[in-house]
Order: structure tokens, then C-alpha cells, then sequence
């Protein structure tokens, strides 16, 4: 059966040639098919990329959420352990300004104000380490159990009353 080959010839077309052309095409399709089942299961193997990726993404934005709420938590404990620093700040300053004035209104040394007993020496601390006014003040502060009490304030006088017969001094004399 003749046929034109697209110039203007004709080809006849015999058995043979029809074979070939037959065999090319089962090549065609046998690769095509190849083609196909290799497209197939790289397909199924981005599926299960994109699954994989897909759950890595949802456990990654598990854990921000969890981060996020630790550091909420984390940032309300450190709010409210700043303001207990700022609190006990003020309570210090606070103790620091009623010791100066108490020593202001004393009529002795400074020194006289911190006890030698026990505690002073179980705490390793001479005497002669604690004379000046700064020195005394931050011993308390520290140290308020050293602080030799008590202290009786009358008007712009104080005294240390040990023993009691200084009170009565102290009412007298005004």
C-alpha cells in the first residue's frame, strides 16, 4: 500500500517495514510505560516527603507553642521577682534611713550600738572593725540581730537603754 513520506514521494509499505514500525512503536509504548511506573513511584515518594514534612512542621510549631507558654511563664516569674528585689530594696533603704536616724539622735559612739556578744564572735568580727558610723550602718544592715537593743528615741534624742536607768535619764533631761 503506497504512501506519501511528506516530500511528495511514496513509500511502499511492506511487511517488513510495517514489523519495524511495529516494534519501534512497542518500544515507545514499553518505554513510555517505564516512564510512567518510574513517574508513579516518584510520585508516591514525594507523598511520603511532603507527609514527613508536614508532620515536621506540626511538631516544630507544638514545640514553639511550648517554648512560647515557658517563656509567658518564665517572664511572669521574673516580673514579680524583680518586683520582690525593688520591694526588698525599699525595705532596705527604708532600714538603712530609720538606723541613720537613730544613730543621728544617739549621744555616744556608733560602735556602742553593735552587741560583742556570741553571735558577733561566731561570726569572726573584731571590734575595731566597726567604729565609724559607715562601718556600723552596713554591720547592721547585714546583721540586724547584732544591733543592741533597746533603743529608745524621746523627741531629738535617743539612748541605748542598757540599762533601764538610761530611759529615765533620757525623760528627765527634757
Amino acid at each position: 500500500m503506497p504512501r506519501g513520506n511528506g516530500n511528495g514521494t511514496v513509500v511502499r509499505l511492506t511487511d517488513e517495514r510495517l514489523r519495524r514500525l511495529e516494534r519501534r512503536m512497542g518500544a515507545v509504548e514499553e518505554a513510555v510505560r517505564g516512564v510512567s511506573t518510574r513517574l508513579d513511584e516518584t510520585n508516591a515518594r514525594l507523598d511520603q516527603a511532603v507527609d514527613v514534612l508536614t508532620r515536621l512542621v506540626q511538631v516544630v510549631a507544638a514545640q514553639n507553642d511550648r517554648m512560647n507558654r515557658n517563656f509567658e511563664r518564665l517572664n511572669g516569674r521574673i516580673d514579680r521577682l524583680s518586683k520582690a528585689i525593688m520591694a526588698g530594696r525599699t525595705a532596705d533603704l527604708k532600714r538603712f534611713s530609720r538606723l541613720e536616724r537613730r544613730m543621728a539622735l544617739l549621744a555616744g559612739p556608733p560602735a556602742d550600738l553593735v552587741r560583742k556578744d556570741k553571735r558577733f564572735k561566731e561570726l569572726g568580727l573584731r571590734g575595731a572593725d566597726y567604729v565609724t558610723r559607715e562601718q556600723v550602718v552596713g554591720l547592721l544592715l547585714e546583721h540586724p540581730e547584732l544591733m543592741e537593743r533597746p533603743v529608745v528615741v524621746h523627741g531629738k534624742r535617743a539612748v541605748i537603754a542598757r540599762p533601764s536607768e538610761r530611759v529615765e535619764e533620757l525623760l528627765g533631761s527634757q
